[in-house]
């Protein structure tokens, strides 16, 4: 998992769920 995927996860997740941005480890990856 590189830096540009995390970006796009946190970024996906937080559209998913119309949220600010949360850390990484509490996305489901």
């Amino acid at each position: 998992m590189n830096l540009k995927t995390i970006i796009e996860e946190k970024v996906r997740y937080s559209a998913e769920t119309n949220s600010p941005f949360v850390p990484v480890k509490n996305l489901r990856i």
